[in-house]
């Protein structure tokens, strides 16, 4: 497969937050049409992030990496619904691997760049397999995956010994969903996953010869959106939601057993988590906050878990993935949801990007709500700098209320609607924005 390369120069939207490890920035790294889900990120020798992800508008798989100046992108596999539950890797060449999940051929595939070409294949096709996809490399960098076989209802397993697939069951029945995976020293697989029947936290270990599984947590539904990461002693370290309470929990394997803990109780969180360890071994983990539709942060300081909202503007934080480098700087990937669009997000400039790139907003209008109305309605309005103009039209096309008019800075703008004013009836209006940009409208029903 020929290799097509896509540059983008660095932008960014104007949101920062601050961290206890820096600010964060958020850059946007694909905006055209609708990209950016099923993220997964890797760090190559120089620091550079390296994100697999699937585009909707395109359909495929799509590699994007920083190359110290700008953001290339390139598709790796094209064709509609290929590409889902990406899972990258790069090798001891910086060269990337991803698994993935072919939807409508129902099969897991994995890519592979030379240096010069991608080559795909299909690891499993053999009934409906493949999704919930998780890689890692070992030592000789060659390829271990887990995923789940839907048909069957079993977690699967596929190693590449040097010359074939190997493929094999890890467990079963009604499990394998969320499988993370990762090969500890002696190159031995270690696999998280969630039992969907019990609705436990299930771990999976080879342990030379055989398969050895144990419960890690059965109390409530517990186990969605999980992540796994071994620390240098080879224990592992898991974050996943309790679906129950929609708590971000924790687990660590320790010499005694496992250890378990709550990372975030408030609100409804935990979804889309991603989880690194830093060169300590603390654990750094992003998420999605689906109370406040923002993608958050904790990080284990040794102590307490520090907490932080990474994006908040609009709805944001879907399909994490994250990444933490020699310097402890931690590197996210994400589909910021409202706009369809792939960012990153870092708590320090990362080697090499530069964070003083020119800022951007783009032009945005929410739907009203509550739609229908009675007596008022809202519109979350993303305004570019300069004249802005929003008015309520009737059936015909003709103004029957002008909420704003003038010039606005950039940025998020919320308006309102009361009916007052002229009175206007029963029916279907058009609210309509208007700036340099150009021309959102969105359809709007009162009732009295």
């Amino acid at each position: 497969m020929t290799r097509r390369v896509l540059p983008l120069a660095l932008v960014f939207l104007g949101m920062c937050a601050t961290s206890s490890r820096g600010v964060w920035q958020t850059t946007p790294v694909e905006t055209v049409g609708s990209t950016g889900e099923y993220t997964s990120i890797a760090l190559d020798s120089q620091g550079y992030p390296h994100i697999a992800y699937y585009n909707n508008t395109e359909g495929g798989l799509k590699h994007a990496w920083w190359n110290g100046s700008i953001w290339q992108r390139e598709m790796v596999d094209a064709g509609d619904n290929i590409g889902w539950w990406t899972s990258i890797a790069l090798d001891s060449q910086d060269r990337p691997h991803i698994s993935y999940y072919d939807f409508f051929a129902s099969a897991l595939k994995f890519a592979r760049f030379d240096g010069a070409l991608w080559h795909t294949e299909t690891v499993d096709a053999d009934g409906y397999v493949g999704d919930y996809t998780s890689l890692a490399l070992d030592s000789a960098d060659l390829p271990h995956i887990s995923y789940r076989d839907e048909s069957g209802g079993t977690l699967n397993y596929a190693h590449w010994n040097g010359s074939a697939w190997e493929l094999s069951i890890v467990a079963g029945s009604g499990v394998g969903a969320w499988s993370s995976i990762a090969v500890d020293h002696l190159d031995r697989p270690h696999i998280a996953y969630c039992d969907h029947t019990n609705n436990d936290l299930e771990y999976a270990r080879w342990d030379g010869s055989s398969w050895q599984n144990e419960t890690v947590d059965s109390d409530g539904n517990v186990g969605l959106w999980l992540s796994m990461a071994l620390d240098d002693q080879d224990h592992a370290h898991i974050s996943y939601c309790d679906y129950d309470n929609y708590d971000l929990k924790y687990a660590r394997e320790s010499a005694n057993g496992w250890d378990i803990d709550v990372a975030q109780a408030d609100g409804f969180v935990g979804w889309f988590t991603s989880i690194a360890l830093d060169g300590q071994g603390l654990p750094h983990i992003s998420y999605w906050d689906l109370q406040n539709n923002d993608l958050d942060y904790a990080h284990w300081d040794g102590s307490v878990w520090q907490l932080e909202v990474v994006h908040s503007q609009l709805d944001v934080g879907n399909w994490t993935s994250i990444a933490v480098d020699a310097s402890g700087r931690s590197h996210i990937s994400y589909e910021y949801n409202y706009y369809g669009d792939l960012y990153y997000a870092t708590n320090e400039s990362p080697a090499g990007v530069d964070t003083d790139a020119p800022r951007r907003t783009e032009l945005a209008m929410s739907l009203p709500s509550p739609n229908p109305m009675r007596s008022s309605t809202t519109i979350d309005l993303v305004l570019p700098s300069g004249a802005a103009r929003v008015e309520v039209l009737d059936a015909r096309g003709r103004r029957v209320r002008r909420i704003l008019d003038g010039w606005r800075s950039s940025g998020p703008l919320r308006v309102e609607w009361d009916g007052r004013g002229h009175p206007v009836p029963s029916g279907g209006y058009l609210v309509r924005l208007t700036t340099s940009q150009g021309t959102v409208t969105r359809t709007l029903v009162r009732l009295r």
